[in-house]
């Protein structure tokens, strides 16, 4: 199941990163920050979907 979530967020994030490299030729530093950043908060919700899955 860990797995699985980390997988969700790994694909997530190449999306949006293509998305914006597509919108924005070069991609800069603090863009792969913030990046990171929501592929985390994916990954956070996801596991939190889990769990009140998991509850019910």
């Amino acid at each position: 199941m860990k797995m699985k979530n980390l997988l969700i967020t790994l694909v997530s994030v190449v999306i949006v990163f293509f998305i914006i490299s597509l919108v924005q030729e070069s991609i800069t530093w603090p863009l792969l920050q913030v990046l990171i950043i929501i592929g985390f908060i994916i990954n956070l919700c996801m596991s939190l979907i889990s769990k009140k899955k998991n509850i019910q």
